[in-house]
């Protein structure tokens, strides 16, 4: 996930999406059977993050984020406080700004795999026919 989520790769935010998708289905499907909640959660937490940061750099400049800020109903004045400060492109992404602006709507908007949620509704699916094989024997 690390090299699909590169900074420094030149593709675009839906591209990403999509070979990101394919690995996280994957990944997911192949430890389906791991009792690994906690562990999806920091990874989901650390893929928006890194996802944040993607899509800020892509900004590239400060009047570009805060144009992006804006077009996500941010304040004014928030905006031109995240755009103008000092940090780099990985601590702007921990900002409040930044997850107000890219909150869980934005990444279900974009189409982003969501673990958890798959995740839950392969356990219940595992839970139901485990009860249905005890039920009939």
């Amino acid at each position: 996930m690390r090299q699909v989520t590169c900074r420094r790769r030149a593709i675009s935010l839906q591209c990403l999406i999509t070979e990101l998708n394919t690995v996280l289905r994957g990944w997911l499907y192949y430890f389906r059977y791991a009792e690994m909640r906690g562990r999806l959660i920091k990874l989901t937490s650390w893929l928006q993050r890194r996802l944040r940061c993607f899509r800020l750099k892509q900004c590239k400049r400060v009047i570009g984020i805060v144009r992006f800020l804006r077009s996500r109903k941010i304040p004014e004045w928030q905006c031109w406080i995240m755009a103008l400060s000092g940090k780099g492109w990985w601590r702007l992404s921990a900002t409040p700004q930044a997850h107000e602006a890219m909150n869980n709507k934005w990444f279900y908007h974009i189409g982003l795999f969501n673990l958890m949620d798959n995740y839950k509704r392969l356990k219940f699916e595992e839970t139901a026919v485990y009860q249905q094989v005890r039920t009939v024997v």
